[in-house]
C-alpha cells in the first residue's frame, strides 16, 4: 500500500511541475485568441483547458485515461501535437503581409503621392531580383553539394545578403515607424 501511495505522490509531483507550464501556455493561447479572434485560437484554448482539467481532476477523465493506456498513448504528447497543430494552422490562416520593405513602400507612397506606379514597380523589381538571386544561389549550392564540392563557401554569401536585407528591412521599420499612417 505504501508503494502505491509513493507512486501516486511521485506522479502528482511530476504533474505539479508541469502545471505552471500548462497555465502559462494557456494564458498565451488565451491572449492569442483575444487578439486574433479566430476559430483555431478558440480550439487551441479549448484543448489547453482540457489538458489543465485532466491534470487537476484525473479521476473525472478515467475513461479517457483507460483508452490512452490501452493504446499506449501519452496525453501530454497528444495535447502538445494538437496545440502545436492549432498554432501552425492559425499562423498560416492569417493574411501574409511579410514582404521585404513593405512598410518602406507604404511610407514612400505616402510621402510621394505623385510617384504613382513607379514606387511599387521599383520595390517589386527589387523583390524579384532578390528572389532570383536566392534561387540561382540555391541551385548552385545544391549542385556543389551533389558533386561533393565545397558548398558551404557558396552558401555563405547568399546567407550574408539575406541577413543584411532582413536587417535593413527591420531598421527601416524602426526609422519610418508605422508605415506613414
Amino acid at each position: 500500500m505504501a508503494l502505491t501511495q509513493t507512486h501516486r505522490f511521485n506522479r502528482r509531483s511530476k504533474d505539479a511541475s508541469v502545471y505552471p507550464l500548462m497555465v502559462a501556455s494557456s494564458f498565451v493561447l488565451l491572449t492569442d485568441m483575444v487578439y486574433t479572434s479566430s476559430v483555431l485560437s478558440v480550439s487551441a484554448v479549448t484543448l489547453g483547458s482540457i489538458g489543465i482539467s485532466y491534470m487537476l481532476w484525473p479521476a473525472e477523465f478515467s475513461t479517457v485515461g483507460r483508452w490512452l493506456k490501452r493504446y499506449r498513448l501519452s496525453w501530454q504528447a497528444g495535447l502538445l501535437v494538437a496545440v502545436a497543430a492549432m498554432f501552425f494552422l492559425n499562423g498560416i490562416s492569417q493574411p501574409a503581409s511579410a514582404q521585404f520593405f513593405g512598410q518602406a513602400e507604404q511610407w514612400m507612397t505616402g510621402q510621394f503621392p505623385q510617384g504613382g506606379q513607379v514606387i511599387p514597380l521599383v520595390f517589386n523589381v527589387l523583390r524579384g531580383l532578390f528572389i532570383l538571386y536566392l534561387g540561382i544561389s540555391l541551385v548552385k549550392v545544391v549542385q556543389a553539394a551533389r558533386q561533393d564540392e565545397d558548398w558551404q563557401n557558396l552558401a555563405r554569401t547568399p546567407l550574408i545578403i539575406l541577413i543584411a536585407i532582413t536587417m535593413g528591412d527591420l531598421l527601416s521599420q524602426f526609422i519610418i515607424g508605422g508605415g506613414g499612417a
